[in-house]
């Protein structure tokens, strides 16, 4: 089933659904810098009422970090997992190191902060996590970038390199947002129903199998997962679906 349209037909229906959605690219456009992203007006209530109707199954799952989110969203009572996987706020509020207790974090920050100096132009995006070097206003640096947080990974015991959006990432190796979801697929309020992933990055795409996998659905955006089962253009064509859906 590979469905390129917003017919929300060919989703469970949201009582016998959880969902799971990207931020960055999914529900929001893209910005020059994770800071300058603009929340569209109608995306609180949207999450408030997919909360409501799913009965708390729902998490939206980003390579930011937990309190980045929480910037931008501050009204959603839902589940965050931040960090690629690394870290969640749970159903209660609280934070919960998911991976990577034994990375080096502070080395991660010292060392994206070096590569900030180095090359004029790049972010620096300092997370609990780890740490990532932006580049989508000094494209020229991709590549030094890329090889910089290479050669510190291969030095530092726990820390992998993360590729996203115009960006370049340090995030604990045993985190990626699959294995988070699975987690929370093993208990409650969320054991026992089909799972629902939205999602327009190279990160997302583990995610994406592993909910198909499970009898679920993957909603590819912007062409980033062509078995995805719904192929979608832009956050603003997801927010649509998600409206439609809940009727």
């Amino acid at each position: 089933m590979h469905v390129h349209d917003t017919n929300h037909s060919h989703l469970p229906v949201p009582q016998r659904a959880c969902l799971f959605l990207d931020f960055d690219g999914t529900l929001v456009n893209i910005a020059p810098t994770p800071d300058g992203v603009v929340v569209p007006t109608d995306l609180t209530a949207l999450l408030d009422d997919l909360c409501d109707a799913l009965g708390g199954r729902i998490a939206l799952v980003s390579g930011r970090g937990v309190s980045s989110i929480e910037t931008h969203l501050p009204a959603f009572v839902g589940i965050v997992i931040g960090g690629h996987g690394a870290e969640m706020r749970d159903q209660n509020g609280t934070m919960v190191r998911l991976a990577g207790c034994d990375t080096d974090t502070a080395g991660a920050h010292d060392w994206a902060r070096q590569v900030g100096l180095k090359y004029p132009g790049v972010g620096v995006e300092l997370k609990r996590t780890g740490a990532a070097i932006h580049f989508r206003q000094a494209p020229e640096w991709e590549l030094s970038v890329r090889r910089a947080a290479e050669v510190f990974a291969d030095e530092t015991t726990g820390l992998a390199v993360q590729e996203s959006h115009m960006a370049i990432e340090l995030r604990p190796k045993c985190a990626n947002k699959a294995s988070a979801i699975e987690s929370l697929m093993r208990a409650n309020p969320f054991a026992g129903y089909r799972p629902i992933f939205a999602g327009d990055d190279q990160t997302d795409r583990p995610a994406m199998d592993f909910c198909q996998a499970a009898g679920g659905i993957a909603i590819s955006v912007n062409g980033i997962h062509p078995t995805a089962d719904i192929q979608l253009g832009s956050p603003r064509a997801v927010r649509a679906l998600l409206r439609d859906w809940l009727g």
